[in-house]
């Protein structure tokens, strides 16, 4: 929230001590914060071939009465609705086929959206091969795991044919980039996504890859990724912006939020600068918060502000000040007067 984030979608799948998915939703009606809450679960443990310990699997069965119950309980079909209930299934190589063809089954019964986790490393690429016999985008669409209220995290080895398949039934990926860096597991080709007509939105994984999940601050990390393949059009900052806002919310279904532009009494909502984001805003900011992103981010501080007592007067608190300078020399890490105007290119 302190990124500018007003709705968050978390696929949590681990439940020990009693803990369910209600404690999650709860928190964010303190916060205030518009949540689509995924009840995650893993049902496949290493006793029958999968990667999970066979300690925090769960049964089938009550996986799957637990999310009728947080959706009769919590979900809102409404537009505006604050709390959404998402059901999701881990990864292929943590639950079985058999979980993975009765959960969409509550896709079609309760219109709640589905998300599963993609095999972001290629070697869990090869476990689906080995033991599947299939890829994971053919596995996941022979399960019935594709379509325009699916969407998939990282999708980052995808075919050209799978980029295809995609766009023809409208699935959705959620790009991480900086857990996608942190771990090694590579880029994904989110210009060929965003070209072909794909629906993309943008996330930052969990605590245990990302060090800030500041949404403002991964939308700069993604266009910068894309471009370190040696195009510096890449993906534009206002792309970027695009990816955290009207893209989140068309992979997440919804057509009630991702602007703040109005037009009479409904959103403006006209052509984005790609074809996978159905949509933008009528101005395009995307270029000054991408800047104000870079550097101190996880200090959530203001990039110009002066700073107080005896150090302001000439050539002090401006960009490359003595202020500045000190600060950079000392560590500190903090953008009390960064240019941040030189952090990026005007693209």
């Amino acid at each position: 929230m302190l990124s500018g984030c007003t709705t968050s979608s978390d696929h949590h799948y681990l439940w020990p001590h009693g803990s369910r998915i209600d404690d999650e939703i709860e928190a964010a009606g303190e916060l205030g914060i518009r949540f689509h809450a995924s009840r995650g679960s893993m049902s496949l443990g290493e006793s029958q071939g999968g990667l999970p310990p066979d300690s925090v699997v769960e049964d089938e069965d009550a996986i799957l009465a637990d999310c009728r119950r947080a959706i009769e309980t919590f979900h809102q079909r409404e537009r505006f609705g604050m709390v959404r209930i998402v059901v999701a299934p881990a990864h292929p190589f943590s639950v079985t086929p058999d979980l993975m063809r009765r959960a969409p089954r509550w896709r079609a019964a309760t219109a709640s959206g589905c998300t599963r986790i993609w095999p972001r490393r290629r070697m869990k690429r090869e476990f689906c091969l080995a033991r599947f016999g299939r890829r994971p985008v053919a596995y996941a669409e022979d399960l019935g795991w594709t379509g325009r209220d699916v969407w998939h995290a990282h999708c980052v080895h995808l075919s050209e044919a799978e980029i295809d398949l995609f766009v023809r039934t409208g699935t959705g990926a959620a790009h991480c980039p900086s857990s996608n860096m942190r771990l090694g597991s590579g880029i994904a080709p989110i210009r060929r996504l965003l070209d072909r007509g794909a629906s993309v939105g943008l996330g930052v994984d969990g605590s245990a890859s990302n060090d800030g999940a500041h949404l403002l601050g991964e939308a700069r990390q993604a266009m910068l990724l894309q471009r370190v393949l040696g195009n510096p059009a890449a993906l534009t900052a206002q792309e970027a912006l695009e990816l955290a806002t009207l893209g989140g919310a068309a992979v997440l279904g919804r057509d009630d939020i991702g602007a703040l532009a109005r037009h009479g009494r409904g959103l403006h909502r006209p052509e984005p600068e790609s074809p996978g984001l159905q949509r933008r805003p009528a101005r395009s900011p995307g270029r000054r918060p991408l800047r104000a992103a870079a550097g101190g981010h996880q200090r959530h501080q203001r990039p110009c502000a002066r700073p107080r007592g005896p150090d302001r007067g000439p050539g002090r608190g401006r960009p490359g000040g003595a202020t500045q300078r000190r600060q950079s020399e000392a560590g500190e890490g903090r953008v009390e007067s960064g240019d941040w105007r030189s952090e990026i290119g005007d693209r």
